[in-house]
């Protein structure tokens, strides 16, 4: 009997022990899973843990400087720091640069990569509503804090293709004026029990977004949508006032926020070329070389050199473009379109843009967007009602005059 009792007392210590080093692991794996971490982006905070993942973004609006404020520049070279607790998820590549056309970038050194753009031809468009210049996304891999900054090394703008407003020069500004930076940081947190960080995008019951619309004309159009819903963006132009609206050559873009809208209308996945062009450009039709590929920005152009059979804007309603958007999280945003070239369909191809600019005596002209279309159509009435012009049966006609009334003198 006493050894029974011995036996079960060590049975019992035995099961003691296991069960308090099996909340011992428990609670250290707790520990382990809710590790926080700070991260520091350019001046600002964010809680977050290890593991987490961050997608950083960083902008620049020139329009500020008074040399840049039609919002193209024609050459960035900016680098992205950051600390070595932090790792780069997949591998740097185009997408990583939706501002860009054509970027080079670098990143063989570690914590830093090196990005920029020279476009001296066309320009890089950089207003408030352009894509980010650096999108990327990191795992936090320590915890503690880490930092992220960026930093503009060179910026300028060239005039006839040439350099001409230097704005930085080696990382150093060379001018009061200074762009809008700014930069967002979303932060995916994998653990639902510790709600320290949500993701900044996960929208809540009743979100809304509000979008305005904006044009050549300065005309603002304001409308709110749910999450999730889908809306069409009608730009028209009317250039009737030149060549009876005849159109040679035009050169436009779009502009929207990618953190808030999707751009929706089919494209080739690898191309980027727009698939139903006669639908999105009612009026040039498949002439129309568009592109949707780059995430904020939809470029699009066209050249007919005809004098009988231009294309032709000459009324309120003709539509250069017709976009689809979704909205995909609330807050408010603005679509832009603008014109780098239009041209009048004369012999000498006569410039109503150029280079993003109005020219002087040719401001007599529409370039609208807005939600809705058409705008106004007096001359269609609905197919049930009466036609106005038609009188009763019974009812005198008034153009006949009384049988007996004089016939008006031919001379």
């Amino acid at each position: 009997m006493l050894k029974t009792r011995k036996l079960i007392s060590l049975v019992l210590v035995v099961a003691m022990m296991l069960s308090v080093f099996s909340v011992a692991i428990v609670s250290t794996g707790a520990a382990e899973a809710v590790e926080s971490a700070t991260i520091v982006y350019d001046g600002q905070t964010v809680n977050a843990h290890v593991g987490d993942t961050i997608r950083y973004r960083y902008y620049m609006d020139v329009t500020p400087i008074s040399t840049a404020a039609d919002g193209y520049v024609h050459a960035i070279d900016a680098r992205t720091h950051f600390d070595q607790s932090l790792s780069v998820v997949g591998t740097i590549g185009y997408n990583n640069f939706p501002l860009f056309n054509d970027p080079v970038w670098g990143d063989d050194e570690p914590g830093v990569v090196y990005y920029n753009e020279v476009n001296i031809g066309r320009g890089i468009q950089c207003n408030a509503n352009s894509p980010a210049m650096f999108d990327v996304t990191f795992t936090i891999d320590q915890a503690g804090t880490s930092t992220i900054t960026s930093q503009m090394y060179e910026l300028y703008k060239a005039e006839n293709n040439v350099p001409k407003y230097f704005y930085y020069t080696e990382g150093e500004k060379l001018i009061d004026e200074t762009p809008n930076f700014w930069s967002t940081l979303e932060v995916t947190c994998p653990h639902p029990d510790e709600p320290t960080v949500a993701p900044t995008d996960a929208p809540t019951p009743g979100d809304k977004l509000t979008v305005t619309v904006v044009s050549l004309d300065g005309v603002e159009d304001t409308k709110t949508f749910d999450i999730g819903e889908t809306f069409t963006v009608y730009t028209t132009l009317n250039t009737s006032a030149y060549e009876n609206g005849g159109i040679s050559a035009l050169n436009g873009s779009q502009s929207y926020k990618v953190d808030f809208l999707e751009f929706t209308d089919k494209y080739d996945s690898d191309t980027g070329d727009i698939l139903n062009p006669e639908e999105v450009f009612p009026v040039v039709g498949d002439d129309m070389v568009a592109n949707g590929k780059t995430p904020g920005t939809f470029k699009f152009n066209a050249t007919k050199i005809s004098l009988k059979n231009p294309y032709r804007f000459d009324d309120n309603n003709d539509i250069l473009v017709k976009t689809q958007y979704k909205a995909t999280a609330p807050g408010e945003t603005r679509i832009v379109t603008e014109m780098l070239t239009l041209a009048i369909a004369d012999k000498p191809l006569t410039k109503i843009i150029n280079q993003g600019v109005v020219q002087d005596g040719y401001e007599d002209f529409r370039m609208h967007s807005s939600f809705t279309w058409p705008e106004e159509n007096p001359t269609e009435a609905p197919t049930d009602a009466p036609v106005p012009t038609e009188a009763p049966t019974d009812a005198p006609v008034p153009t006949e005059a009384p049988t007996d009334a004089p016939e008006p003198s031919d001379t």
